[in-house]
């Protein structure tokens, strides 16, 4: 059998409250490589494979699985997002700025509604029921860091006046602006 029988362990780890375990990624990642070769055009696939990476330690992997699902769809959140923060822990800031900008670019009920008629996201998203408005909650959190990681690249790049340009953004974005710049 290919397909996982649950994934349960995949929407914990989704969720922040999962450990990983080496021997589950490796499922997944079997499967969701299989997917990936058997319906190439299948960037949810690619994406899941990417996210399975990065929690295995395969950041190389991670990446190129990102790339492959953002050239088929570049205007999901979650793709620009992961790439931004992989260029990010590998010190990559103007790459992952661009990608920042990409994310905060992305429009909310696009989001939504890829995830919710996505066949590949939704046996994760079976598996609790709250899904939908969890999924609008990580959502706007992912939009809250991408703007903090975007100001950060910009410090890193000493690049002050995108810095301010891009904390003005957010303010009028209505981002909680006290938590923002208290990262």
């Amino acid at each position: 059998q290919i397909q996982p029988e649950s994934y349960k362990f995949f929407s914990k780890l989704a969720d922040g409250r999962g450990v990983v375990h080496k021997s589950e990624l490796r499922k997944l990642i079997y499967y969701y490589q299989k997917v990936g070769d058997f319906m190439g055009f299948r960037e949810d696939a690619f994406g899941i494979l990417g996210y399975c990476y990065y929690y295995y330690g395969k950041p190389k992997e991670s990446l190129h699985a990102f790339e492959k699902a953002y050239q088929i769809e570049s205007k999901f959140f979650w793709y620009s997002f992961d790439l931004g923060l992989l260029y990010y822990n590998q010190h990559g800031y103007l790459k992952a700025a661009e990608y920042f900008k990409k994310a905060i670019e992305a429009n909310i009920d696009f989001n939504l509604e890829y995830m919710l008629n996505s066949k590949i996201y939704l046996p994760i998203l079976a598996q609790n029921l709250n899904a939908y408005s969890e999924l609008k909650s990580n959502l706007k959190k992912g939009y809250f860091d991408a703007y903090q990681l975007i100001i950060l690249c910009y410090y890193h790049l000493e690049d002050y006046e995108q810095m301010r340009r891009y904390s003005g953004i957010a303010i009028n974005a209505s981002i909680n602006n006290q938590e923002l710049f208290n990262a």
